[in-house]
């Protein structure tokens, strides 16, 4: 067996790959198969490599550390690395065989093991003792969790700088006023001007853990408004927030 059909067995072994997208070079390409899922996971490597760019006004941060929360293949820390050779870059991911694949990026890449490191770990039990980043991205994963707020106030805690969340959201047309009445916004808080008519709902559904990108615990799992998760980050402490809405992809 020549060294190219090894590797291809060992991709294949490894699969089925989603999330990623890795030129090995003499024709070997692992990528999403699903066209949309690929347009998608483009467009948000260029959204977040353009947000670093435009915080820090410079491509230089060799100083700076990043946690991806929920790394599955390790794609955009790959790609964040490559592009700003960050000091220290940190993927988490609970799927052992998500991280699998990353690992195996990570070796076939030879990533350095004191710059590039893979934890498995659930962003919703992160212990007593949490560790602190610059910047702490997390696309793809909020739309998974059942407890929203357990999630985001880890983030909060693990962030120093900067934070990224890219979720799925419900609209906030949803947030009408007869949800208002029922929620019966009576606290002092809402007789303060700018607060009259913060709230926001979330929509949960079911979901089962039989794809590597779903949610690791058959149940649940939960879909925030964007009024609910911006009151939500706030109140967490996030005080700096800023909105950007993407539109559908059209296959």
């Amino acid at each position: 067996m020549n060294l190219n059909n090894k590797l291809i067995q060992e991709i294949n072994v490894l699969g089925p790959w989603v999330h990623g997208y890795f030129d090995l070079g003499n024709g070997i390409v692992i990528e999403d198969q699903d066209k949309l899922q690929k347009k998608r996971l483009f467009a948000i490597r260029n959204y977040l490599i353009d947000i670093i760019t435009k915080y820090y006004k410079t491509n230089d941060l060799q100083d700076k550390t990043l946690c991806d929360i929920g790394c599955n293949t390790g794609y955009f820390i790959y790609e964040i690395y490559k592009k700003f050779k960050i000091k220290k870059v940190v993927g988490v991911e609970p799927r052992t065989k998500n991280l699998a694949k990353a690992k195996f990026i990570a070796n076939f890449f030879k990533l350095p093991k004191n710059r590039y490191i893979l934890k498995k770990m659930d962003v919703l039990s992160l212990g007593r003792k949490i560790e602190k980043f610059d910047i702490v991205i997390m696309p793809g994963v909020l739309h998974h969790l059942d407890d929203h707020i357990l999630a985001l106030r880890n983030l909060y805690k693990m962030t120093k700088d900067l934070c990224i969340i890219e979720t799925v959201v419900l609209s906030n047309k949803f947030n009408e006023k007869h949800i208002a009445e029922q929620l019966e916004l009576k606290d002092d808080l809402y007789k303060i001007n700018e607060n009259k008519n913060k709230f926001g709902i979330i929509g949960y559904k079911l979901e089962t853990d039989r794809l590597d990108g779903a949610t690791i615990h058959n149940g649940i799992v939960g879909i925030p408004t964007t009024d609910a998760l911006l009151l939500t980050l706030r109140s967490i402490g996030f005080n700096k927030v800023k909105i950007d809405l993407f539109k559908p992809f059209n296959r």
